[in-house]
């Protein structure tokens, strides 16, 4: 408890005093990691993290990230995200005809003189070869019959599938680029996804954990995890644009403010003493 209040007396006040999307921190016995149900505003703590260090440090600030996203999109019109997609080229699809030819197209898309049937067939194959989600485990991709299109490894869609792989955020320096992007699968939300190539590198080369590249909502957990922690061994790599955008719309860090809440003195005087009863 300790290290969680000095991590959060250090926030901006809108992070987490003003913020109407946390309604309780809880630590959950025996248990490792952290989540942020944004159903019930509460974050939960695993109480099996060593205390003070920086895993302990960056769960904690990576999940009242979530929350900050939470507040700030919801009233000031998906802020954050559009900051995601502007500055970092974060582009989900969902795995329907149109959103797939979108994300496809992304690749240079089909080749000419694909047919209808074909095109029909590749959607189809990547339906079924994007798993049923809530997982970090790559399902099997379905092949069609010899010759087909879906089959070439070649072919963006398939190689960026092949690319992929379960726990992708491990992988995300060898994912499926192609002019300037990075192409991957998320199968914990069933959801193809798309990325510039330099926020690749930013995560690979620069952030403090590869999970930043799980998926736009983690990278933007990971950038105020990133920021907001004083003693994260990388933080002077933080680019001056996500700094800049910080401060403007959250805030800056506050190391002068006391460690512990105010109490009040001890009362002065003589105790009370009780009423006899008759």
């Amino acid at each position: 408890m300790r290290t969680i209040w000095t991590l959060l007396k250090d926030l901006p006040d809108i992070a987490v005093e003003g913020n109407t999307w946390i309604k309780a921190i809880y630590l959950d016995k025996d248990k490792g990691g952290g989540y942020y149900d944004p159903s019930t505003k509460e974050i939960h703590i695993g109480s099996k993290i060593e205390s003070g260090t920086n895993y302990f440090r960056n769960v904690v600030l990576h999940e009242v990230g979530h929350a900050v996203q939470e507040q700030f999109d919801r009233q000031k019109a998906d802020v954050i995200t559009k900051w995601l997609a502007d500055d970092f080229g974060w582009q989900t699809f969902e795995a329907r005809s149109k959103p797939i030819d979108d994300w496809i197209e992304l690749m240079g898309g089909y080749p000419p003189g694909t047919t209808v049937q074909t095109k029909t067939q590749v959607r189809s194959y990547i339906q079924q070869s994007i798993g049923k989600g809530d997982t970090f485990d790559a399902a099997k991709i379905v092949n069609g019959p010899a010759g087909h299109l879906w089959n070439d490894s070649k072919f963006g869609p398939r190689r960026a599938f092949e690319l992929t792989g379960s726990n992708w955020y491990e992988r995300c320096d060898r994912w499926h680029k192609h002019n300037g992007k990075r192409f991957f699968v998320n199968y914990h939300y069933v959801r193809l996804m798309a990325v510039d190539e330099a926020t690749i590198k930013l995560v690979a080369s620069q952030m403090p954990d590869r999970y930043a590249a799980m998926s736009p909502f983690e990278f933007y957990a990971e950038l105020f995890a990133w920021y907001y922690d004083s003693q994260s061994p990388k933080r002077a790599a933080i680019p001056t644009n996500v700094s800049a955008w910080f401060l403007e719309h959250v805030g800056s860090l506050d190391l002068s403010s006391p460690f512990a809440p105010h109490r009040p003195p001890p009362r002065k005087g003589k105790p009370r003493t009780k009423r006899k009863g008759k």
